[in-house]
């Protein structure tokens, strides 16, 4: 899944759900922004303004003597960044930290896993590969982070004028949104080498019209491991509103159709907003969640688009035109708000990310 789901489809789902523009905004935000840090950035700090489980955790280092606290790399490496596929192997293995990125956020495993496990990347262990959380209370590593980030929302509390809501609950809901929606778009893939993750494209049809979009896609994009944080339609196996099919080297002629997936993604997320703030779903709310998905259908489809600062502004347009709301994202707006310490020299919506994403590493990574 790219931005149109990330981003667009979820700051409507909160919206719908009850939550406010505002934290709607910034739940949607770090949904996709998850997509969008491909490299730690070092900010430096006053060390005397770093926050108790901060230091607790030891998410800070020292360089060149300065403290220094990072925004942490939430996606893989691209694979255009490099020149060959050898290159591109070469730089996710010799990073210290592809594992933590990949594995959390983009292929979450249905049982904490060990380092040991992941070292050995024996290709027959299919607890490497991602399950679609259809379940979400009852999964192993997805069911904590959920109680955890719905009692969080619940103790921050409705907000109200001059009194916004707290920054961590809303990051919480937003990374477990992508998580969430991830876990059906990248479902029997895994965040490790793997076999599964060997693929050939056989065909691409629009799940609506039935066109062949199959020249729109770049078969060496799509013959090894599947690309997290897309930029662009027609890069990614997991785009929007497709469905196709696959040769691989364990499930000869696999297809799937991203339509439902992205139906089933939304329906669960509502589900989980509705929880986050104490709201039954009783059948009116029903009928709102089954309006919200037939909404979501229509929106995310499969038009090429190009996620550049021009992209971003005609999908707000059409989604705008759609719901009412206004759309604002930027990647490097949400970088540069990280990167701002305020008048007492705290970064503390950067913290709160790391505290989240170190929370999300942790109940993946059993021994970690």
């Amino acid at each position: 899944m790219n931005a149109c789901f990330h981003y667009f489809a979820v700051k409507y789902m909160a919206v719908r759900a009850g939550f406010s523009p505002e934290d709607s905004q910034i739940i949607a935000e770090y949904s996709q922004f998850l997509d969008d840090c491909t490299r730690e950035i070092e900010v430096r700090v006053d060390e005397s303004a770093l926050p108790q489980d901060i230091m607790e955790r030891e998410l800070f280092t020292y360089t060149d003597n300065h403290c220094c606290i990072y925004i942490p790399k939430t996606a893989a490496l691209r694979r255009e960044e490099v020149a060959t596929e050898e290159e591109w192997l070469e730089d996710i293995l010799a990073d210290s930290t592809w594992k933590y990125a990949l594995l959390p956020f983009h292929y979450l495993p249905p049982v904490p896993l060990t380092d040991a496990a992941i070292e050995a990347a024996d290709p027959r262990n299919d607890n490497l590969l991602t399950e679609d959380i259809r379940d979400p209370e009852g999964h192993a590593v997805f069911g904590g982070l959920l109680a955890g980030t719905v009692e969080a929302v619940h103790a921050a509390g409705k907000p109200s004028p001059g009194k916004p809501s707290p920054a961590e609950p809303l990051i919480r809901a937003g990374v477990l949104c992508h998580i969430l929606a991830d876990s059906f778009s990248h479902y029997l893939f895994s965040g490790l080498k793997h076999v599964t993750n060997e693929v050939k494209l056989m065909e691409i049809r629009d799940c609506q019209n039935q066109a062949d979009l199959t020249k729109r896609y770049d078969p060496r994009v799509l013959s090894s491991r599947p690309a997290v944080g897309c930029l662009q339609a027609g890069s990614a196996m997991d785009d929007n509103g497709i469905m196709g099919g696959l040769i691989r080297q364990t499930r000869f002629g696999y297809t799937f159709n991203n339509r439902e997936k992205t139906e089933d993604a939304a329906e669960r997320i509502l589900r989980f907003f509705f929880r986050c703030r104490n709201v039954p779903v009783d059948p009116a709310n029903e009928t709102l969640i089954k309006n919200t998905v037939a909404a979501i259908r229509e929106l995310t489809d499969s038009s090429p688009v190009a996620f550049t600062p021009e992209g971003i502004k005609a999908l707000a347009r059409k989604w705008t035109d759609r719901t009412g709301l206004a759309y604002d994202y930027d990647r490097d707006r949400v970088r540069e708000r990280l990167m701002k310490s305020d008048a007492d020299g705290r970064l503390e919506e950067l913290c709160r990310f790391n505290i989240v994403v170190d929370d999300v590493q942790r109940a993946v990574l059993a021994d970690y």
